[in-house]
């Protein structure tokens, strides 16, 4: 169908958008850039110049250096590609190596704002942690701090507003909720989600290499 077909437009020398023109949270729109840039990323190589992207829920960044390509071949390459690259309509399936396992003590000093989040929603503590564990969470792109996996699938039993008021400093590990989404905090940062628990897991690793990566499920272990 031609509206899952996304749009491509110039934004600068050196770079280009790719967007799909409706804005719905879809895994299947991920594993779509995951293979747009698997091929690009096979070109570049083999024409030998250096390509970078970005993706978000809904669109993609393609920069280069457009001294040693233009954007008039990079747009055509690219055109190319979407002529022939298909909207994946199958349902995702997790697959066991990309499970990733995040254990977390759920409430008290390590989720102050556990009953905050129950209260609001009319659950019991026990029901958030449940609730909150029990899906597996797909990772759309990481972003906001080095390592903050963007997560999708919250149920919306749980879904609560960010904070009025944003904390100066939450944790790092901190696992929390904000809006529609909830994530880990990898480093110690401001923030405004709530906070409901916390994981020692390093969401980045000493060679800066990420615990997780776009196209990764985590599942939440409650510990406590």
């Amino acid at each position: 169908m031609k509206k899952r077909k996304p749009i491509l437009s110039e934004v600068a020398p050196g770079e280009l958008w790719i967007e799909f023109p409706i804005k719905t949270i879809d895994p299947r729109i991920q594993r779509y850039f995951e293979q747009l840039e698997s091929r690009l990323s096979n070109w570049s190589k083999e024409q030998g110049f250096r390509l970078h992207t970005v993706y978000t829920y809904f669109a993609m960044s393609v920069r280069f250096n457009h001294f040693q390509i233009g954007n008039k071949v990079m747009k055509e390459y690219i055109s190319s590609i979407l002529s022939v690259l298909e909207f994946d309509r199958t349902e995702m399936i997790p697959m066991n190596e990309r499970i990733k396992q995040i254990p977390v003590s759920y409430g008290g000093e390590c989720g102050p704002d556990l009953t905050v989040v129950a209260d609001r929603c009319g659950l019991t503590t026990k029901e958030v942690i449940q609730i909150h564990s029990e899906p597996l969470y797909f990772v759309y792109f990481l972003g906001f701090l080095p390592g903050f996996p963007y997560l999708g699938g919250l149920d919306a039993r749980i879904h609560t507003p960010r904070r009025s008021v944003p904390r100066n400093q939450v944790t790092a590990g901190s696992i929390a909720i904000g809006g529609e989404q909830t994530g880990v905090y990898p480093v110690e940062s401001p923030g405004g989600w709530h906070v409901i628990g916390k994981t020692d897991v390093k969401m980045m690793g000493p060679s800066n290499e990420p615990f997780v990566r776009p196209g990764d499920w985590v599942q939440f272990v409650p510990t406590s």
